[in-house]
């Protein structure tokens, strides 16, 4: 189920009390020192709930303990956010770093699962350069390099030209590189369609080498942006701090703003 399915399951469980549980793990090294944190809040918002919901507070907080019964712990995981009402509870992973709260009120605090609907997007980026192409997976401001039968993809020089029409063969010898260059680029094409799903697409390398993927690719309605530049070889931090900023503007160029009718609870913190 989507994230915004989600949400609109969690507008529709919103009887009260609604508790809503933020928990920060930058600082968590395992899943011990992650539960004990989550832990802490579980506990702030029990004290709250046997003062203002004494009949209701044994139930809620089993059903904050039966999440933590089925939590996963990875260190890629910069926070967690727990929501609990009468008749509804679920745990989310966050990828970015949040700030620990505990909100009780007659609405869930949706304020950081409408972030993460907003920018936690998985998206793709196509690092292409004259003798490797190379696939990565983003979320947020973060890559993952892709490495399975398909990528990275080197050059060989079986990637031949197609004749010209007439059966002549070209002897200009940019002309020839030029073709292998894009019928390289045309093999990487197909090899992508294994990984696009409506995705968005980013391209990095070369402007050259951009220029030959675009004339042959059949997927330019997926790509949202071209960062010109031979990044092949630099700190994996180099490529992130260059797309990321072009992901964020394409988010906030879609999404001019965020759906208000998801209202936030009252922090006791």
């Amino acid at each position: 189920m989507m994230l915004s399915d989600q949400l609109v399951v969690m507008q529709k469980n919103e009887t009260p009390p609604c508790i809503s549980i933020v928990v920060a793990l930058e600082g968590a090294q395992d899943k011990k020192a992650a539960l004990q944190l989550v832990n802490q809040s579980i506990e702030e918002a029990a004290d709250h709930l046997r003062t203002a919901w004494p009949d209701k507070a044994a139930s809620l907080v089993n059903a904050f303990n039966e999440l933590l019964g089925n939590y996963t712990y990875s260190p890629v995981h910069k926070g967690i956010g727990l929501y609990v009402a009468p008749n509804y509870n679920k745990l989310f992973h966050f990828s970015f770093p949040v700030q620990a709260k505990v909100c009780l009120g007659e609405k869930f605090a949706v304020r950081e699962l409408l972030y993460q609907e907003q920018y936690g997007f998985e998206y793709l980026v196509l690092h292409l350069e004259e003798k490797k192409v190379q696939l990565y997976r983003g979320q947020m401001d973060r890559l993952q390099e892709i490495k399975d039968d398909n990528f990275p993809l080197d050059f060989d020089n079986e990637y031949d030209y197609t004749p010209a029409t007439g059966g002549e063969r070209v002897k200009d010898k940019s002309t020839i590189i030029g073709l292998r260059q894009q019928n390289f680029y045309r093999v990487a094409d197909r090899k992508l369609e294994a990984y696009l799903h409506g995705q968005v697409l980013i391209l990095t390398g070369p402007t050259k080498d951009i220029g030959y993927f675009e004339d042959v690719s059949t997927h330019k309605k997926e790509l949202t942006a071209s960062i010109h530049g031979n990044f092949s070889g630099v700190p994996m931090k180099t490529l992130e701090d260059k797309v990321w900023p072009a992901v964020r503007s394409f988010i906030e160029l879609r999404d001019q703003q965020v759906i208000p009718s998801f209202m936030n609870g009252s922090p006791l913190r």
